[in-house]
């Protein structure tokens, strides 16, 4: 008796389940599965409130005018009244994209009164209502499709959505799904000749530059472009194996971040290529000084990077055999070493003879003595000249000594003759930027790490060496805290402090102008209000990283990099009226 209540129980629910409507209350199970974009609003009543507090942060007192823009949003959905809209439910518009025709377009909007809204839009769309949503566009073969997906007739997209896209859009105040399986059975021939057009398009670069390969006997610039056609290929084998490209903008009071997230099918070359460079938590930006201007951290395949590189420089020298002797020696040797993340800083000094750019980079290595070996033996005795440039290197082993650290001295000289450069500008800016003596650079190691710096004299590389040694920042440095809300992990990480950067060169530009040959600035600059300017360290981040059949892309603007430019322009502003009064 009871084995038959159950299985009775089990028929009738079934039987009930057999009545009910095939979709779940969902506005993406209103969206076709062959849609090629879809665009997310979320919750647009509390979105415009985050929006103008973030932009509040950054120019105080324009945020409120965004506010009140807030009922204009209606003619983005067709609907300039908001008549019978849910501004407290996420907004989607599914757009269907027809090759050599207008894209066909649909939005699914929440409302609390689903006859008002009808009525706002007008007669010219065609509806389909759904609990507490609506469809609605004014191509009615679209119309069709979202009336199937209903009535359970057709897939939705919603079950072929990988749950990383998934979660991407909810974490977004606006975010867009881009359907690139979809997309490229559109644009199938296109793709079909991609390659070949790619390979006509190299070649045609090849004979543009032939003159100038054959005054240049010591270099095949040949290479170079095949190089560049290596890498055109395997950017349109990745289209080929792409599944889906979402991004998503997020907003809070202090900051606003893009993220970017290019899935890929598991198994094709584009998956085993990433899987290849696993990322890293970029620990090598805790062995750099915390007060430079800018910041950027590298992991991955490093050592295949540097093969394709020293294969690159072996091609490219041709008929040059020594040099192309000394690339494929280094090739070789550095096959033997182990690397770990690299990482680097860069700021301004004030005018001297090593330049205003000054630069940290340090490498993760083992052992880092043969990597220094190497590095010297590859600059010695280098000399390059094409039509006017001539470039020259020198190396001096331990030239300097810091501590018990041994210093060795690199100098790049290069010369532009009056024909490439008739007015001397690009001699000018070389100078300013790096020294009248060319670009100065020092390495040692330091344990396990190559260290190096680019100008700044033997006082940067003591303050390189001692921050290896210390290898640590506080957690409430800027930099520790523009790192820790990008991607936990990743393989590259780049910080640029903005404000910053934009002052000083301001007024290294004001230092140098009028001074040997170099013109004088078009506008004078509020120099004393610009040196009292206080801009708090701030940074502008973006990292990317791989991760399972994927990539991901995320770049964050905070709020006080906005200020600061704000401060700028009014510190600008306010020397413009200042001889008026």
């Amino acid at each position: 008796m009871m084995l038959r209540r159950v299985i009775g129980g089990v028929l009738l629910s079934l039987m009930l389940l057999g009545t009910m409507p095939a979709l779940a209350a969902g506005p993406l199970d209103l969206v076709p599965e062959n849609a090629s974009v879809v665009l997310r609003f979320k919750t647009p009543e509390q979105t415009i409130v985050k929006v103008g507090n973030y932009v509040n942060n950054g120019v105080p007192g324009v945020g409120f005018l965004i506010q009140g823009q807030a009922p204009a949003m209606g003619v983005l959905i067709s609907n300039p009244t908001l008549g019978g809209v849910d501004l407290k439910q996420d907004w989607y518009v599914a757009t269907f994209v027809q090759k050599n025709a207008q894209p066909q377009v649909v939005f699914i909007i929440p409302t609390t009164d689903d006859k008002a809204l009808e009525e706002a839009v007008g007669e010219n769309f065609s509806f389909v209502t759904h609990d507490k949503w609506v469809a609605y566009s004014q191509d009615e073969a679209a119309i069709e499709l979202v009336k199937a997906c209903k009535e359970g007739k057709s897939k939705s997209i919603a079950a072929g959505l990988d749950k990383r896209a998934t979660d991407l859009c909810e974490n977004s105040e606006l975010s867009a799904y881009l359907n690139l399986v979809q997309l490229r059975e559109i644009y199938a021939e296109e793709f079909e000749e991609a390659d070949e057009k790619l390979n006509e398009g190299i070649e045609a670069i090849k004979n543009l530059t032939a003159g100038a390969a054959a005054q240049n006997p010591g270099m095949n610039l040949d290479a170079v472009w095949d190089f560049y056609g290596k890498l055109g290929h395997a950017l349109i084998q990745g289209a080929r194996d792409s599944q889906s490209f979402t991004i998503g903008v997020q907003v809070t009071d202090q900051n606003l971040a893009l993220e970017e997230l290019f899935l890929v099918k598991k198994g094709t070359k584009s998956d085993l290529l990433l899987q290849k460079n696993e990322p890293d938590e970029l620990r090598v930006l805790t062995k750099l000084p915390q007060d430079q201007l800018g910041y950027f951290a590298l992991h991955g395949d490093t050592k295949g990077m540097i093969k394709s590189a020293m294969e690159l420089a072996s091609s490219m020298f041709g008929e040059n055999a020594d040099a192309k002797a000394k690339v494929d020696k280094f090739s070789a040797e550095m096959k033997d070493l182990k690397y770990g993340s690299i990482g680097g800083s860069f700021g301004l000094a004030a005018p001297s003879p090593e330049g205003v750019i000054t630069g940290i980079i340090v490498t993760e290595v083992t052992p880092a003595a043969k990597m220094l070996k190497l590095s010297r033996e590859m600059s010695s005795g280098y000399k390059l000249e094409i039509p006017g440039i001539k470039q020259e290197i020198t190396v001096k082993e331990g030239a300097e000594k810091i501590g018990d650290a041994s210093i060795d001295l690199i100098k790049v000289k290069q010369e532009i003759s009056e024909e490439a450069d008739p007015l001397q500008i690009q001699k000018h800016v070389m100078e300013v930027v790096y020294g009248k003596d060319g670009v100065t650079q020092r390495l040692t190691t330091v344990n396990d790490h190559v260290v190096q710096t680019v100008g700044g004299g033997s006082d940067l590389m003591k303050t390189a060496i001692d921050s290896v040694k210390a290898a640590s920042s506080t957690p409430t440095s800027p930099v520790a805290g523009s790192r820790s809300r990008q991607l936990a992990k990743a393989n590259l990480i780049g910080m640029v402090d903005i404000p910053n950067f934009a002052v000083k060169a301001m007024l290294i530009a004001n230092d140098v102008a009028g001074k040997d040959d170099i013109p004088p600035l078009p506008i004078p600059l509020p120099v004393n209000q610009l040196k009292g300017l206080k801009i708090a360290p701030n940074f502008v981040t973006f990292a990317v990283g791989t991760e399972p059949e994927g990539l991901r892309l995320r770049t964050e603007v905070p709020a006080a990099t906005v200020m600061g430019f704000y401060k700028i322009f009014q510190t600008m502003q306010a020397a413009q009226r200042q001889p008026r009064q």
